[in-house]
């Protein structure tokens, strides 16, 4: 099988992104840990959310695995 874990930023500027700009508003922290500190302009803290996807009967590269997005790297977005 395959396992792909996924973490969000926990750090916000606060701005709900424009534009359709669903990225530049949350940034990770300097350090990469939960705890670790934000970077300037992103003074607000969120509690991380993490997705855990595991693939049972994983094939690896005998099939063409294709997400929604059409995109070869994996991302995960939250909506509220």
């Amino acid at each position: 099988h395959a396992g792909i874990a996924l973490a969000m930023p926990t750090c916000w500027n606060g701005n709900l992104g424009t534009d359709n700009d669903h990225i530049d508003h949350m940034a990770y922290t300097i350090d990469g840990s939960v705890e670790g500190d934000c970077p300037a302009g992103y003074n607000r803290r969120l509690p991380e959310i993490q997705v855990f996807v595991r693939i049972i009967n994983y094939e690896g590269s005998r099939y063409r695995y294709t997400l929604s997005d059409e995109m070869d790297e994996w991302h995960v977005d939250f909506m509220n």
